[in-house]
């Protein structure tokens, strides 16, 4: 089966004919429509259900500038989640953790369907997200782990630490946190709830024994 190919000349004839713009998960998006899409204000519907038109749907942190072995990753990403938006997070800590903290705020503000963090430490930055209420944080220890923590938890935000993970081993885990539908199960859910509601921590632990 063939693959649709996007166009700058084809988005241009839709957006003329007042036609609505939906990008296939597996289409072929030229250069010149990836800069059409950023620079045009006309709505865009993903196959996932994002829109061009209210943030990315995916939004990243990671040093692609100084870090040449993720540059054919973010390629990679465009092409999984469609549109990224990305937190431009330099070699040192502290930028990194500022670009993590924009990102955590646009995924609880609802601007930001999912994230996603690639560092060479991951617990700092996992820890730091779970700190935003809404925004539910893991260290992607492999596929499988990720599979449960979609399913289980409805993660969000997920954290990879690149210098451990093949770039398959990567791809594998971003198409599962974008194809989640971003809701824990009703029990998890429910503990969360209780979580963040409580002043006492052991709340957590109660409602998980139920």
């Amino acid at each position: 089966m063939s693959r649709s190919v996007i166009t700058a000349n084809l988005l241009d004839d839709l957006r003329r004919e007042g036609r609505e713009i939906i990008v296939p998960p597996d289409a072929l998006i030229t250069p010149a429509a990836r800069d059409w899409i950023r620079d045009n204000a006309y709505p865009v519907t993903w196959s996932d259900g994002s829109t061009s038109d209210g943030g990315g749907s995916l939004g990243v942190v990671g040093d692609f500038v100084t870090q040449s072995s993720l540059r054919p990753l973010r390629t990679e990403l465009e092409r999984i989640a469609g549109r990224l938006e990305n937190f431009e997070a330099g070699g040192d800590r502290l930028s990194a953790l500022a670009a993590l903290k924009r990102l955590c705020c646009a995924v609880q503000c609802g601007n930001l369907r999912r994230g996603l963090v690639l560092t060479d430490s991951g617990v700092v930055p996992a820890c730091v997200a779970n700190k935003f209420r809404g925004v539910r944080a893991c260290v992607g220890g492999g596929v499988m782990d990720i599979d449960e923590a979609v399913r289980e938890l409805g993660i969000n935000v997920l954290v990879i630490e690149y210098p451990n993970r093949t770039f398959h081993e990567m791809r594998q885990m971003v198409k599962r946190l974008v194809t989640g539908d971003g809701h824990p199960t009703a029990s998890v859910g429910q503990a969360i709830t209780t979580a963040e509601t409580s002043n006492c921590g052991c709340a957590l632990a109660q409602s998980w024994d139920r």
